[in-house]
């Protein structure tokens, strides 16, 4: 998963699940819990390159955001 966005864009996750995720920046940049049923986390992006993060509780959701 990827999203590309121009510097200063604020990305939100949202969870629709009604299990626990959150959204861990792989270099330590951001972490946040969006919370189950509907939580959110925002974090904008200030500066131009690629941002891979992960979700700790499940290792197979990863993705990357792409700042231009």
């Amino acid at each position: 998963n990827f999203l590309t966005v121009p510097v200063g864009t604020k990305v939100t996750w949202i969870n629709k699940d009604f299990e626990g995720h959150n959204v861990v920046s792989d270099t330590g940049l951001f972490n946040g819990s969006p919370g189950p049923g509907g939580g959110s986390f925002s974090y904008t992006f200030t500066a131009a390159g690629n941002f891979t993060y992960h979700c700790e509780l499940h290792s197979a959701m990863t993705g990357t955001i792409i700042v231009k």
